[in-house]
């Protein structure tokens, strides 16, 4: 897996961190991403979805999550 890292840290630090307090890798065969904990504050990617995005998909991502945590919006399911 490369240094997914580098681009999450490079996303929070020009977003900021949109309140999460951890950011979780799990394993699975499905690429997949969401904002989970009581008070929305982690951020879950799989090890799939890391290893199909390029580097830009990913900061896309990313950013689309923490503006949905900023924004407190709701995901069902």
């Amino acid at each position: 897996m490369r240094g997914y890292y580098k681009v999450v840290a490079r996303v929070l630090s020009n977003l900021g961190h949109g309140g999460f307090r951890r950011i979780d890798v799990v394993r699975s065969s499905k690429p997949i991403e969401a904002i989970k904990g009581i008070f929305g504050d982690r951020l879950v990617v799989s090890n799939r979805l890391l290893e199909i995005l390029d580097d830009e998909e990913l900061e896309y991502v990313v950013a689309r999550k923490v503006v949905h945590s900023k924004e407190r919006h709701l995901e069902l399911g």
